[in-house]
């Protein structure tokens, strides 16, 4: 999950690095001009933004799935799949030639795909179920930790 973090906060600033083409591409796309004047501020505020949420995300839920929280194994496999789904529909539409991505954004997409997937496997493996079964157990015991 650290790995997906540190990719996806590495694909928004590399994103921002190429944001004046990326608007360019946006402006050519749209036809009114007040949609176009828009999409200077508008586009780097939504990369910057869902940067920051989608990297945070992966963080805390290493944090939390580290620490043994069932519920952190949960959330972590929901958001993983709207990851996926996101993902595939993003590659797919390349495919379909509706998105211009460059080759190495494909690239981060295809990696932050496989760890998301990884993931998702590795938390519900038996030995993974153990850890958390004993993680609660310990938290029951002892208390709860933050």
């Amino acid at each position: 999950m650290i790995a997906g973090g540190v990719l996806t906060g590495a694909s928004g600033v590399s994103g921002l690095l190429q944001v004046s083409s990326l608007v360019q591409q946006a402006q050519d796309a749209l036809t009114s001009l007040s949609a176009r004047e828009n999409a200077w501020w508008l586009g780097p505020v939504t990369l910057t933004f869902t940067s920051v949420v989608v990297t945070g995300l992966w963080l805390w839920m290493a944090w939390k799935n580290h620490r043994g929280r069932t519920w952190a194994r949960t959330l972590a496999s929901a958001f993983n799949v709207l990851h996926v789904v996101g993902g595939v529909r993003l590659l797919a539409s390349r495919l379909g030639d509706n998105v211009s991505l460059s080759p190495d954004r494909q690239v981060e997409s295809v990696a932050v795909l496989i760890i998301a997937v990884t993931v998702f496997v590795l938390v519900w493996l038996p030995s993974s179920s153990a850890f958390y079964t004993a993680a609660r157990r310990q938290s029951l015991t002892n208390g709860p930790q933050p």
